[in-house]
Formats: C-alpha cells, structure tokens, sequence
C-alpha cells in the first residue's frame, strides 16, 4: 500500500493551538528525516512550520520539484461513527470539506467549532472512537483541564488542511495516496512507550539508538531538550518503523471511517 523506499521525506510534527494572536498560530514543532540515495538521515535541526499547507512545507524543505512527502502529526484526525452519522456525512474528511471554520485561532475559537460540530447531552461522555480508548487517549471534544486537551491544536490543523485539502491525502480516507503529501494521525505518547519502552519524560534513548542505528544522526534526539521536539522526533521515526517493516496496510471498513492511529494493530 505504502512503502519505504517510495517516499522522500518523514516529517513529524507536534501540533500546537497556541496563538500568536486572534488570526495567527504559533508555528509547529517540526523535525525532518530525509531520504539520500538509499539511506535516510535526521535533520540536526529543530525546524518551525508556520502552517499546515504545501506552500510553507515545500518553503521548510526548500523543494520545488515532485518529492513524495509523509507526515506523522499529533493530531486527531477522525470522528467516531456515530459523531459522523449526526453530521450526516460518510467519513472524516467531509467533516473537513463541509466546515465553515472562524478565522480565529486559540482556545475559544476550537471551543465554538467543536460545540457547534456536535451538541453533548447532558451526562453524556466524551465521545471517543473505539482506538482512542484502546490508547487511553483524550476526546477532542474534551475542553479541560487545558493542558491536557488537544482541541485547540486539532482545530488549528484542521482548519489549516481544509485550506489547502487538494493538496493533501489523509491516511486512510478516499484517494489518499494518490496525493503528494499523506498525512498520518500519531500518538506521541503510545509512539515513545512502543519504540523506547518509556515514558515522556525519558531522558535515556540507548534502545532507539541501538535499534535504528542503521539512520544517520539517530542519536540527535540527545540534542534535543524541549518535549514538544522530542514528540516531533518520535511521530518521525514511528513513522519510519510502519514503513520499513511494510506495516500499512489496505485498511478495514472501521479505519475508512474513523480514520487510523499508527501503531493501533499493535494494541
């Protein structure tokens, strides 16, 4: 379906809701892994994705010819099947081409997007497609405490990607590998205990290392000090894992609908 050796960049990014102000979002955590001849290498750079379009990501990697680009981003990327069916529409990515999104950015803004998008019951719970709770993972419905919710940075992107949607393919809804650029939805946290065995806060890579020592510049994650960083690094290379090893797959009639977190076969 996908595979190593047809992709040019692993870009994993951490995603962000915080603004610069109302129209403008500070930019994303970005680190770059690049294919060069046969081998692959990290970028020794902590780079900054002002916005979630091919303009910007093709402006980061100074490109301008037709390199075939994975991103592997912490951001919801799906709705559960009965969120879709009160919207009244097939899957995900109509949600995306359907929504009138504010020109704001921040908090209040993804607060009123998301009520909008889908009005809770009283007493009723977050709602959670059926992999989020296999990962323990957070509603995007869910608004506190804040600096555990990702509605903010999931609206940010999602708002940016409708933008700019022709030029994206969302793993593994309609057409999406026919793009130039495939996004893949990430669990920063399920992809640092499944590679490196730790938790976030881990400060000792010698397992990541040592496993993917055949990357140059594996070991930049050493150089890395600030977590959201260390999340981008670790969306890359768990991207990387699903490739090398052929881990994408034609997907089931539930992940066409729900969409698809890397690494969900494994739970």
């Amino acid at each position: 379906m996908l595979y190593l050796d047809e992709i040019d960049y692993i870009i994993g990014i951490d995603q962000t809701g915080a603004k610069i102000n109302e129209l403008s979002a500070k930019p994303l955590p970005t680190i770059i892994f690049e294919k060069k001849d046969t081998k692959w290498l990290v970028h020794k750079n902590q780079y900054k994705l002002n916005k979630m379009n091919k303009n910007e990501i093709f402006k980061l990697l100074k490109l301008d010819d037709n390199k075939k680009i994975v991103l592997s981003i912490d951001c919801v990327l799906g709705l559960p099947s009965f969120v879709l069916e009160s919207i009244g529409v097939d899957h995900f990515l109509e949600v995306l081409k359907k929504s009138n999104f504010s020109n704001k950015y921040g908090t209040l803004a993804a607060m009123e997007y998301f009520d909008n998008l889908y009005e809770l019951e009283v007493n009723q719970k977050y709602p959670l497609r059926d992999v989020e709770k296999a990962l323990n993972a957070n509603s995007v419905f869910r608004q506190i405490p804040f600096q555990k919710n990702i509605q903010a940075g999931t609206f940010r992107i999602w708002k940016e990607i409708s933008q700019d949607i022709e030029n994206f393919g969302i793993w593994c809804y309609p057409k999406c590998l026919k793009e130039q650029i495939v996004i893949f939805e990430s669990y920063p946290s399920y992809a640092w205990k499944f590679l490196n065995n730790t938790t976030r806060t881990a400060t000792n890579f010698t397992k990541i290392i040592q496993d993917f020592n055949h990357i140059e510049n594996i070991d930049y994650i050493n150089q890395i000090n600030n977590t959201d960083y260390k999340d981008a690094y670790f969306n890359a290379l768990f991207m990387y894992y699903h490739l090398e090893k052929n881990l994408i797959k034609i997907p089931n009639s539930k992940q066409m609908k729900e969409g698809y977190i890397l690494g969900e076969q494994f739970l």
